[in-house]
């Protein structure tokens, strides 16, 4: 629990409502509506801006679907619509919460809501949000089961002066046109009002604590964090569809669907491309060393490239191979791989080697992860991987600054920009760049490389007509990795974005930046990078 936090919740029912004046007023928080399923599927009008300005303002946000599903399969098309048309490629700072409290669905019972309720959450946290529930205190007493949404956040409306829910609370919505705390207006409208009980925004992100409590990491303490983390992911069982995904044993079924590929898709540079439904093997080997390590240090033990094709199992052994990592010998915390040279079909870790006995864990097998043990001299055996656990050390003792910039994502200098092009992009330029604050000749075609690798043009560093034709039009509220690039040749030519520098959302400042670009190089002044644009800033 935290000393309470005032924020605000908000719709089309406030039309444009002032935020910028709501802040001067105390508010710290919003939660704005983003879609809802009570007039069919429709997206709040007002979101878009509200989000929008919510960024520019800087001032957290959250998010709610007002639900009229009566079954499950209602309550995946909701929150399918919501993601698609609301979430996908945004970030908020809060939960996204899902709204029960139509009358036709409280009738259903307690059971059937929770259901709906479940199927819903359950999609949306698949989707790597932070997702809660809202409703009336009534409901959360007498409407759910609450003992089956232990996993979701709540926010519950009690206008009241005191707030009588007794379990695990982060949101309490005092006041609406009703208020017996405060005023109900806020920057001169009616307005339903909030307290954040518990402090979403204190949380550090978890691998950055990981990391900066182990400083004297040893290769030892990192092969033993592997294989403890192994063992603990013995008896998972593969999902029937894309639900419930974190729980051990439900819905168990032979589809492929499981907790590995879904964190590993949710960071776009580990693999070629999403791989949720595939056989899952080796993506269960590589999640267990980003759960030990964070994945961009897992990359590196691993040998693999940014965008790899290390969910395959011949491709990740040849990643061992090519980097002088593969032994015939058996050693803990090592890769196995089973199969033929031509045919390298299964993986797995080794998690113990007594005498003439391996014992491995892996994922992907009898529909699921066991614990098998093995010969040393069975023929199935190609050999063993060898992860390069001595990065671990190398990086901890240099205090970790290259993580640091990763998770910070702050680019606001030349230097900045070699640093972020080095670690996502390199595969598209090979030779690393010198991060030496200057604008010069590689750096210049490594930017251009790195978007036509984001465009899908073909990479020769010089950026041409099929380039320009076939760039995207950015405009204010654009999001995404072309938008960050556009960002880094500016700081490259001494445009001031702002003081976020490149960080993928095209504001104001980026926009005033473009709109100054044009005027010096005769465009014509929209603050827009369309295709002209970029051949002129690119080229």
């Amino acid at each position: 629990m935290c000393e309470r936090i005032l924020g605000i919740d908000i719709s089309v029912h406030q039309g444009d409502f002032p935020l910028d004046v709501a802040i001067t007023q105390g508010v710290k928080f919003v939660i704005i509506k983003g879609a809802g399923g009570d007039c069919g599927l429709y997206k709040d009008s007002k979101f878009e801006r509200n989000y929008l300005l919510a960024k520019q303002l800087k001032i957290p946000v959250g998010c709610y679907f007002y639900s009229r599903a009566l079954d499950e399969y209602t309550a995946l098309k909701e929150a399918e619509f919501f993601y698609e048309n609301c979430l996908k490629g945004k970030s908020f700072e809060l939960p996204i919460y899902y709204d029960v409290e139509d009358r036709a669905q409280i009738s259903l019972g307690r059971e059937k809501v929770t259901n709906i309720i479940l199927k819903f959450c359950d999609y949306i946290k698949s989707k790597c949000f932070k997702v809660g529930i809202y409703a009336s205190l009534y409901n959360f007493n007498n409407s759910f089961i609450d003992s089956k949404l232990e996993n979701y956040e709540r926010w519950i409306a009690q206008w009241s002066t005191n707030f009588d829910y007794h379990g695990k609370c982060g949101m309490w919505q005092f006041g609406g046109e009703t208020n017996f705390i405060r005023n109900n207006v806020i920057a001169g409208q009616v307005v339903d009002q909030d307290y954040m009980l518990y402090d979403y925004l204190k949380d550090k992100e978890p691998e950055i604590i990981e990391k900066e409590n182990k400083e004297k990491m040893t290769i030892e303490k990192a092969v033993k964090k592997v294989v403890d983390i192994a063992l603990g992911e013995v008896g998972y069982k593969e999902k029937a569809s894309n639900y419930m995904l974190d729980d051990k044993y439900a819905n168990a079924g032979d589809a492929n669907y499981t907790k590995y590929a879904r964190d590993l898709d949710s960071i776009n540079w580990f693999y070629n491309g999403k791989k949720q439904g595939f056989a899952y093997c080796d993506m269960f080997n590589d999640w267990v060393f980003g759960k030990a390590f964070g994945f961009e240090l897992a990359r590196q033990i691993l040998y693999q490239p940014y965008y790899s094709a290390g969910a395959g199992c011949s491709f990740s052994m040849d990643y061992y191979r090519t980097n002088g990592a593969f032994s015939k010998t058996p050693q803990v915390g090592s890769q196995i791989f089973f199969g033929s040279y031509g045919n390298v079909g299964h993986t797995g870790i080794v998690v113990d080697v007594i005498g003439d006995k391996v014992y491995t864990v892996e994922g992907n097998t009898s529909d699921g992860v066991y614990k098998i043990e093995y010969n040393i001299y069975d023929n199935r055996i190609l050999g063993y991987g060898r992860p390069n656990y001595a990065l671990v050390c190398d990086v901890y003792e240099e205090g970790n600054k290259d993580e640091e910039i990763i998770y910070d994502n702050k680019i606001s200098s030349i230097k900045d920009v070699q640093h972020f092009l080095n670690k996502k992009y390199i595969d598209c330029f090979k030779v690393r760049l010198d991060e030496d604050d200057e604008y010069g000749s590689l750096t210049k075609e490594a930017l251009v490389m790195s978007v036509q690798k984001e465009i899908s043009c073909e990479i020769d560093g010089v950026f041409g007509y099929n380039d320009k034709y076939k760039f995207p039009i950015l405009k204010f509220g654009a999001e995404g990795d072309i938008t960050k690039l556009v960002q880094c040749m500016l700081i490259c030519k001494k445009y001031w974005i702002g003081s976020d520098g490149a960080d993928g959302e095209y504001g104001a400042n980026t926009k005033n930046a473009i709109n100054r670009f044009q005027v010096r190089e005769s465009l014509f002044v929209d603050g827009e990078c369309g295709p002209e644009t970029a051949y002129k800033l690119f080229n």
